[in-house]
């Protein structure tokens, strides 16, 4: 009874080479599984191989929940040791421009794929898609490159720094109406074609994932930006949102495509859809150029305001 509650502690805790031991067996037992899966071996070894990945990875789990919170409070206590680190865990606003950095980045190696995976399957609409993403990576880069100039005109005046934002804010809903009147155009194109991209099983998991990653990063920005004065953040945070849309009705062409035996259905489906995701972004360009108005002309209208802290973009 003692050495199992000693087992059941050490479990519970366990020290670093158990974890380093349990990191292999893991990473082993998972490619294993893929290998088994891939060559269709359905044998003895292939369930040992299962258990002991699906044994695994949920223990793994139980460790990183149950030590979550120390892990970020020691990540937290070594990154404000320098300063750039620090800044990026204290500073939001910092925060969002690194991420925006690095989905550019993304967004450009998304564009490269749909690009290729068009010209494989002579596609027009994943040509269309390679070029929304081409363009809106584009938009992305547009709105931190200003928001640095901005900061340079702005020479220390908070006044004049919230004012050249609120531009980039309302230059960004004009660029988004811009970006979606395309994207309109080419779902017409899909639906009035009437014979979507071929598509296969690559396409439709590169494009889960990549939904499902654009739709979690879009969700956290709307909840972390939501009391967040700054235009400069609501930008890149409207942005991201409409990426996540735009992916999202992109794996939705790919699904039904893919698994749909009715082209009725289907056309009417990727009409529904395409037209919600258009008249949602286009949409929320409108609603960044009137708001953006409103706040400029507020702001000239008292020159010696003090907007160290600005009114909040989106109200109530």
């Amino acid at each position: 009874m003692e050495k199992k509650n000693k087992f059941a502690e050490f479990l519970k805790r366990p020290n670093g080479i158990f974890l380093i031991v349990l990191c292999l067996v893991l990473t082993g037992s998972v490619a294993v599984s893929v290998f088994f899966v891939a060559v269709s071996y359905s044998g003895p070894f292939s369930y040992a191989a299962y258990v002991l990945a699906a044994v695994s990875l949920g223990y793994s789990v139980y460790l990183a929940v149950r030590y979550a919170r120390v892990i970020k409070k020691k990540a937290i206590e070594a990154a404000k040791k320098k300063e750039v680190t620090r800044k990026f865990v204290e500073n939001y606003g910092f925060r969002t421009i690194v991420f925006a950095v690095v989905t550019f980045a993304v967004n450009t190696g998304y564009a490269i794929f749909y690009g290729v995976l068009g010209i494989l399957a002579h596609s027009v609409w994943y040509g269309a898609l390679a070029g929304y993403y081409v363009f809106l990576s584009g938009v992305r880069c547009w709105v931190l490159l200003g928001g640095y100039r901005a900061s340079k005109r702005a020479q220390g005046s908070e006044a004049a720094l919230y004012e050249n934002k609120l531009k980039i804010f309302r230059g960004c809903g004009i660029l988004l109406i811009v970006l979606d009147s395309a994207l309109a155009v080419a779902v017409a194109q899909m639906v009035l074609a009437q014979s979507p991209a071929v598509h296969g099983e690559i396409a439709a998991i590169s494009s889960a994932a990549y939904a499902f990653y654009k739709l979690t990063l879009a969700m956290i920005n709307l909840f972390k930006a939501k009391n967040w004065r700054d235009p400069l953040v609501q930008s890149l945070r409207n942005v991201s949102l409409t990426d996540a849309l735009v992916s999202l009705f992109a794996l939705q062409t790919t699904l039904v495509a893919l698994y749909s035996s009715g082209e009725q259905n289907m056309m009417a489906l990727n009409i529904a859809v395409g037209a919600l995701v258009c008249a949602a972004t286009i949409g929320m360009g409108v609603f960044m150029i009137v708001r953006a108005c409103v706040l400029l002309k507020r702001s000239r209208l008292a020159p010696t305001a003090d907007h160290t802290v600005t009114e909040e973009i989106h109200e109530g």
